[in-house]
């Protein structure tokens, strides 16, 4: 009856939880090689990302749930954390026919002996904000590096000049170096 009952809270945080979880076992074929992982589990947040209920992804292969495990580099992080017994933490972009801008933060934490209990996030709304302030950054890098006119980056608080560009740089050079050569 207590097992039951803590069963039943596990399955409850496993489910209320923010990501995808399931734990797999690793298949080797006979000389040791890991040929696949079987489904041990999913919570729901995993049959919601798959679109199939738990007891069609229960049981089954990790290829054949999720058929783009080896271009997403899931089978082989799996395989690496089962031979190293360690754990993986990986951001990767992970379209779907349906979500073709996709990202997942991934987690995957060994567990016994040849099992992988995998735990991944929706992080695609973060990342598409980061991949666009990093191209709004490199623009304006590339406007302050290719304009002509003088400009300084100052710190607000301390006046202290963090950066010129190279108009500034090639101007204040020759002013310095033609001072320099009067004295």
């Amino acid at each position: 009856m207590a097992l039951a009952a803590s069963e039943a809270r596990l399955r409850g945080v496993l489910d209320a939880g923010f990501d995808a979880f399931a734990l797999t076992r690793a298949v080797r074929a006979n000389d040791g090689r890991i040929v696949d992982f079987v489904i041990i589990d999913v919570n729901t947040r995993a049959c919601h990302m798959v679109q199939r209920s738990r007891d069609e992804i229960i049981g089954k292969s990790l290829l054949e749930v999720f058929p783009r495990s080896r271009e997403w580099g899931l089978w082989e992080q799996c395989s690496m954390v089962v031979i190293t017994n360690q754990p993986l933490e990986t951001t990767q972009f992970a379209p779907t026919a349906d979500e073709p801008a996709r990202w997942l933060q991934r987690q995957l934490v060994p567990v016994d002996h040849d099992a992988v209990a995998i735990s991944s996030r929706d992080i695609t709304q973060r990342q598409l904000e980061r991949l666009a302030l990093e191209a709004s950054e490199a623009r304006h890098r590339q406007l302050f590096e290719t304009n002509g006119a003088i400009q300084l980056l100052a710190e607000f608080d301390t006046a202290r000049i963090v950066d010129v560009n190279p108009a500034a740089e090639a101007f204040y050079i020759l002013q310095w170096g033609a001072a320099a050569r009067a004295f």
